[in-house]
Parts: C-alpha cells; structure tokens; sequence
C-alpha cells in the first residue's frame, strides 16, 4: 500500500509538472504570435478610421442571391470588342510565362441578344483569357470562371450600338471600383458610351493626326503618354500642338539613328510645343526663324530620353525649352555651327513670366483620367 501510494504521488507530481510546462510554452507561444496578430485588423476596425459619417450613408440589404453566379465557358466561346477594350499588353503576357488558375478572377462576360448572334463577349479579362489561349493546353477548349451579370444578359430588343454603350460603361465603372483604371482604356470606354468629353479628345486626336494605342487617327502618328498630351494641348492649344506633332513626326521620318524610332513622347512634344509658343510670341523674325531652324533640323543631335532627362514635373515644359533646347541652340550659336544671334535670359525669363503657365492645364473631366 505505501508502494503504491507512492507511485500516485509521483504521477500526480509529474502531471503538475507537465501542467506548468504546457503553461509556460503556451505563455511563450502567445508571447511571440501576439505580436503578428496585432497586424491583423478587422474590416469594422478599418472603416471607423474613415471620415464617412457612416450613419447618414445608406444601407442595402444584400443577399448570397444578389451576387453574380460564376459559371465556366470555353476560350473558343469568348469574344472582345476593340470599341472599348484596352489593347493586349503583349509584353504583360511574354512576362507571365505561365497561366495560373489559383490567381484568376471571374471573367465578366455581356450575352448580346440572340438577333446579334448572341456572342459572348469579354467586357473584362481579357488578359485572363490571352495568358489561357496561350499556356494552356485546351486550346478553345479550356474553360474559364466567368460572370455574366444581369446588366449585360442584353435584353432582344437592343441593338448593337446600346450594347456596345452598356457593356463599355460596365466595362469604365469595374475599373473605377477597382481604382486601377487604365486612362487610355477608360477614354475608349468613354468614347464607346458616348461620354462627351472622350468624344472631344477623340475629335482632337483626329485633327491633330495621332493616336494613342488606336484612339484617334488611327494612320496618324503613335503617341505614348496621354497626361502629358492632355496637358500640352489645354495649355498651349490644338494649333500649337499640331505645329509640335508635325516637327517632331517629321524629325522621326528623317531620322538614321533607331533612338528615334518610337511613337512620340508625351513629354517631349510638351516641351516641343512650349519651344513653338516661346518662339513665337517672345523671339524676334531673326532668332525665331534661328531658334525654329535648329529644331527642325538638330533634335536629332540627342536622343528622346537626353532631351527629357531631369525635366519631370509640372514645369516640364519650362525646362525643356530653357535647359535643354535653348542651352543648346546657344551652344551651337557660340560655336559658330549656327549662324543666328544667341537668345538671351531676359527673353527667357519674361516668357516664363507668361500667364499662360498659370492657368489651369486640366478640365474638370479629366482629373479621373489622368
């Protein structure tokens, strides 16, 4: 009996013993996870933080019923309209290498009425479904999560036009959600809905012979960065800038160096148009008929990039023409290489004085855009 009651002890003794152990490590465990966990915050938390009066905004009921049902549809199914959707972004597909189904998000997809042929067209996604077409092997067959939500299940009666105008603003309002929009898809979305302001910058790519990624006169000359652009021309105007994209195409067309074998730059046409404007309301007939030879005929003495460099910002334009192009032309003057009288700081400085470089170089419309 006292054998045995000594065994009880022990084990009783041992199992305290574990008891504090398990204590102590769980004390320890907690001691180190606590402080990953405070990183971790709950959605309620997130919104308190906002300065929305949550009590005054309106509140939906919303039901597992009132979310779009995901359904699977074959590649060889899908279409995209090029009236609203972005272009490919080849170079995003080279890079992927692989198609991952654990990333991908439902595709949303417009059912036009079976008068139009009923096509199932991808208003978003498209991307999703180029990485499918190419790294996988079902080929058309391969099916991919789609959405068809019940704005775009389009009613018979509607004609192409109205769908082209409901899937192109659905199209503008998921990226506005996302808020990641895609200025240049979201003008084409604008333009595809009817939305006046995309119409009027349509209407001036046109006149001013461009085009950005097919936006506009779509034979005219290819020009990459949009903001810029959009500032160049509310700043100095539609004749201006024709006069800038007119220079600086016929620059690339006589260019021999692959430098210049690129779609204009927003940037430089800015700087561009801003020389034309200094050049002509500040430059006397024999520095401006000068000023206006040298960039017509030695932009090509340097690259894009080197016309540019350390010129970003909103006084871009101002920089370009005083630290880039007349530096250079007063280089070239002193050297003898341009027989034209050298432009002086004073004229520089008065034009930079100019109320044109206070005004406002963005319309109400376009703050979204850019």
């Amino acid at each position: 009996m006292i054998i045995l009651s000594c065994r009880v002890g022990t084990l009783k003794r041992a199992e305290t013993t574990l008891n504090v152990t398990f204590i102590i490590m769980t004390n320890f465990l907690n001691s180190v996870v606590d402080p990953l966990l405070q990183k971790l915050v709950g959605v309620a938390q997130i919104v308190k933080s906002f300065s929305i009066n949550t009590l005054k905004v309106a509140r939906y009921t919303i039901s597992r019923n009132d979310f779009t049902p995901i359904t699977f549809i074959k590649l060889k199914d899908l279409l995209s309209d090029g009236k609203y959707q972005r272009l490919v972004d080849e170079k995003f597909i080279k890079k992927q290498g692989i198609f991952k189904p654990e990333l991908v998000r439902p595709l949303i997809i417009a059912l036009r009425p079976k008068k139009l042929g009923g096509q199932k067209v991808i208003v978003d996604g498209q991307h999703t479904a180029c990485l499918a077409e190419i790294y996988t092997q079902g080929g058309g067959e391969q099916e991919l999560p789609c959405q068809i939500p019940p704005t775009l299940r389009h009613p018979e009666d509607r004609s192409l036009e109205d769908c082209i105008k409901v899937e192109a603003k659905f199209f503008d309002d998921t990226n506005y959600i996302r808020n990641n929009p895609n200025s240049i898809a979201r003008l084409r979305a604008g333009i595809a809905s009817g939305h006046q302001n995309s119409l009027d910058w349509l209407e001036i790519f046109i006149n001013l012979g461009i085009h950005i990624e097919k936006v506009g006169d779509e034979d005219g000359q290819s020009v990459y960065g949009l903001a810029k652009l959009k500032t160049c021309v509310n700043k100095y105007g539609q004749s201006t800038t024709k006069d800038a994209v007119k220079l600086y195409a016929d620059t690339i067309k006589y260019s021999t160096t692959d430098v210049w074998d690129s779609p204009i730059l927003g940037g430089l046409l800015f700087g561009l148009t801003a020389a034309l404007h200094f050049a002509d309301n500040y430059l006397t007939t024999d520095k401006k008929a000068g000023f206006k030879k040298f960039l017509a005929e030695r932009l090509t003495m340097k690259s894009p990039k080197d016309w540019t460099e350390k010129t970003s910002g909103v006084i871009m334009d101002l920089l370009i023409v005083e630290d880039k192009f007349v530096e250079t032309y007063n280089i070239l003057v002193a050297a003898g290489v341009l027989d034209s009288p050298r432009i002086g700081q004073k004229v520089i400085n008065n034009w930079k004085l100019d109320e044109i470089h206070n005004k406002s170089t963005r319309h109400k419309e376009d703050v979204d855009d850019d």
